[in-house]
């Protein structure tokens, strides 16, 4: 098990995190799995009205359900998971954040059978990511090994459909379909915090 990240979603985290620090922040992957990877061409941050503190984080859900649906309708990349910063330098999921990703994978509004959950530290003026796997059936998580790549890397383009060869309802038809993650519009203020 792989989690392949685009490097501009990696940038995306980074930028995320480093705008932020020392508050928690952080947002969600967006991706699929491709021939046994977990490909990650896109993360998407807290969005608009986030709420941070040194121990809490909150997403603005509406935003990212927003951008998450946009990504969806144009690449048919879905929810993979959720990244933030633990900026006591935790490289490890806390209690809460174990509770939270249970209730993600246990909720049937979220709809996915696996979801990588990572965990940010920065370290030495680097982000660092510790990504965690989860499935539905097991939420014991384990950590995974991760790799950044070029955006143009072939593994990236075959997971959005680049190039682009065959007409869009065509594509859609030999694609499995993915369902869409509904992000809940209230703010839980126990998700993800460390």
């Amino acid at each position: 098990m792989k989690l392949m990240m685009a490097q501009s979603a990696y940038n995306n985290i980074e930028k995320e995190v480093l705008a932020h620090y020392p508050l928690e922040t952080g947002g969600i992957h967006v991706g699929r799995r491709v021939y046994g990877y977990l490909v990650v061409p896109f993360t998407i941050g807290s969005g608009d009205k986030p709420e941070r503190s040194p121990t809490l984080f909150s997403p603005d859900f509406v935003t990212q359900q927003e951008m998450l649906d946009r990504l969806y309708k144009e690449y048919s990349v879905n929810y993979m998971g959720e990244f933030h910063l633990h900026p006591m330098k935790l490289s490890r999921l806390s209690g809460i954040d174990k509770l939270a990703i249970h209730r993600i994978m246990t909720n049937p509004d979220y709809n996915i059978e696996e979801a990588i959950f990572t965990v940010v530290n920065i370290e030495k003026e680097s982000v660092v990511l510790h990504p965690y796997y989860a499935t539905r059936d097991d939420t014991d998580l384990i950590e995974i090994r991760y790799e950044v790549i070029p955006d143009d890397d072939p593994l990236i383009k075959y997971t959005l459909g680049i190039p682009k060869v065959i007409k869009r309802k065509e594509k859609e038809e030999v694609k499995p379909k993915l369902e869409k993650r509904i992000l809940k519009g209230k703010s839980e203020k126990c998700a993800l915090i460390s």
